[in-house]
């Protein structure tokens, strides 16, 4: 016999069903947003800190040449090509892959928000880094096609007032990836 009773029921066990089903669902779906979330950090940090290594790296060099252009003008020697081992400047190839991927596949919205912040910010920096990089090797090549390489290389002081203002803005950018690095990692921590 059917029963009103046992409709409702048997109507009400099918509608729990299908929210259990629907709420399943989205924490699945949570979980694997928030792995997702998690790699594509890892990734991004595992970024910043190469990029890190290879700007101390350009940094060191650009030291190395301004300390090796002061000797040679102290001692009233004329630079020569030889005297840059790795070319005038050395700029680091700095990367910003995991970055793009990140905002590409729409996984920044499952970030904490002060990360993502921050990680924008820092790499506007590193964007920064590579135009000066890519507007100072045009300024580089112009000099070599118009009075060639060992002109160039002739002229400590102009060499010197670039790689300052290389190593100038590599200090910066390692102070940012420090702290970058170190406030991704504090925000990132999983709360409670």
């Amino acid at each position: 016999m059917f029963s009103i009773r046992s409709a409702f029921f048997e109507a009400l066990f099918v509608v729990f069903g299908v929210i259990l089903a629907l709420a399943a669902n989205e924490w699945r779906q949570n979980v694997k947003a928030e792995e997702l979330a998690d790699a594509a950090l890892a990734s991004v940090i595992t970024e910043l800190e190469t990029n890190q290594v290879l700007i101390s790296s350009s940094m060191q060099y650009h030291e190395s040449q301004v300390k090796k252009l002061q000797d040679l003008m102290s001692s009233k020697k004329t630079p020569t090509m030889n005297d840059y081992p790795k070319g005038f400047i050395n700029p680091a190839w700095v990367t910003d892959t995991a970055w793009a991927v990140a905002k590409e596949t729409g996984v920044l919205a499952d970030m904490d928000y002060q990360t993502v912040l921050t990680l924008s910010a820092t790499y506007e920096r590193l964007d920064r880094y590579r135009r000066q990089s890519e507007m100072a090797g045009q300024l580089v090549y112009e000099a070599i096609f118009e009075k060639g390489s060992s002109s160039l290389a002739a002229k400590p002081v102009n060499m010197m007032t670039i790689l300052y203002t290389f190593i100038y803005r590599e200090k910066q950018l390692e102070e940012s990836l420090v702290d970058a690095l170190g406030s991704i990692q504090i925000f990132a921590l999983p709360s409670g």
